[in-house]
């Protein structure tokens, strides 16, 4: 008992210095008035106070988490959109108020934010989320991917990916889902905006080519098919579905290098990359199509039937039976082709031995 109670207070401890050194962050950023500390130990201060904050849930048991998550995230979410915001300013317009060493600190501690996001919601595994903190860890790393494409950017977004992936999961494992809120009208566009930036990634780093990130591509089409997964339901998906259709359909062309100049180049062809579209492609396309085969990735398998589990299994079968009918065509066109030549040379036969002489 007496472990667990430090394990509580390191929380605690951690929570509350993370929301000082925020604050104070925060009040320097929009004071005129001159300070005796920097900038720069300000924002080394939130870094360090994060840290101590992520090794803390790291290593306190899962029920001391779940019971300190509100006290523990809510910080670290302001952390992350105070480094985000300013990360948007230094990568959209640089300037000497953010040298490379500035930006390279403030992504430093934004990944340290979402490694301590990251961590927490894992211990939420199975465990319910209030809807309203939900949708305030979905907007922040919604927010992140926003961020401009340039310079250190891919770090960055590898560790959001990580997050929503962590998340979705989370989120799905609880018996009592708040997914119900994001299947509403009125998160509709922020789910869009998820959905479309996604694409974007992916069908960006596939046309680059040997510039491209294989790792970046096949981490987002990966997060979208859990986003899919985790929003399950058809009516909310249905109005997404061309997008992500037509979306997943320039991924797979860019990546094939079939077009000049666009992919084909190390970072264009990957079977990783190719795979995840085809399962989002083939997630969303079974879930607004055809609910029964979808059934059994909503309820984890558990609802078996004699018909085909996923699409997977019914384009199989589709293959295979059109496989079949090819060869049975194939046979009977070889068929009437040896048939016909049997014919042909029996003409000519008759005719050879019918030859009148004079």
């Amino acid at each position: 008992m007496e472990v667990e109670h430090d394990y509580d207070r390191a929380l605690i401890d951690g929570s509350r210095h993370v929301m000082i050194a925020a604050s104070m962050e925060s009040s320097s950023t929009t004071s005129t008035a001159s300070s005796s500390v920097s900038k720069e130990a300000l924002e080394e201060n939130t870094r360090e106070a994060v840290e101590r904050l992520r090794d803390s849930v790291r290593a306190a048991p899962i029920d001391v988490v779940r019971a300190r998550f509100i006290a523990c995230i809510v910080p670290t979410l302001d952390v992350l959109r105070l480094r985000y915001q300013a990360l948007n300013v230094a990568l959209g317009k640089p300037h000497e108020d953010a040298p490379p060493k500035v930006v390279a600190r403030r992504r430093v501690t934004a990944e340290r934010a979402l490694e301590t996001t990251r961590a927490a919601l894992e211990k939420m595994m199975g465990d319910s989320i209030e809807e309203d903190v939900s949708v305030r860890i979905f907007s922040a790393l919604v927010g992140a991917l926003s961020l401009p494409r340039i310079g250190a950017y891919e770090s960055v977004c590898e560790e959001v990916l990580l997050t929503l992936r962590a998340f979705c999961a989370s989120a799905r494992g609880a018996e009592d889902s708040s997914t119900t809120a994001f299947q509403s009208e009125r998160l509709a566009p922020m789910v869009g905006f998820t959905i479309s930036t996604l694409l974007a990634i992916s069908h960006e780093e596939a046309s680059a080519g040997a510039l491209g990130s294989k790792s970046l591509r096949s981490s987002a089409l990966l997060t979208l098919e859990r986003v899919i997964h985790f929003i399950g339901d058809a009516d909310a998906l249905a109005f997404f579905l061309p997008g992500v259709v037509s979306g997943l359909t320039k991924v797979l062309v860019a990546g094939s290098g079939i077009r000049a100049n666009e992919g084909a180049g190390p970072g264009g062809t990957a079977s990783d990359g190719v795979e995840y579209a085809l399962i989002s492609l083939s997630s969303i396309l079974t879930l607004v199509l055809n609910d029964n085969l979808y059934e059994s990735h909503v309820s984890g398998g558990e609802n078996k039937t004699n018909k085909a589990d996923t699409l997977q299994d019914a384009l199989k079968e589709i293959v295979s039976r059109s496989s079949r009918e090819d060869d049975k065509i194939s046979l009977q066109k070889l068929q009437t082709s040896v048939l016909n030549d049997q014919m042909s040379t029996k003409d000519i036969s008759e005719r050879s031995f019918n030859v009148k002489r004079d």
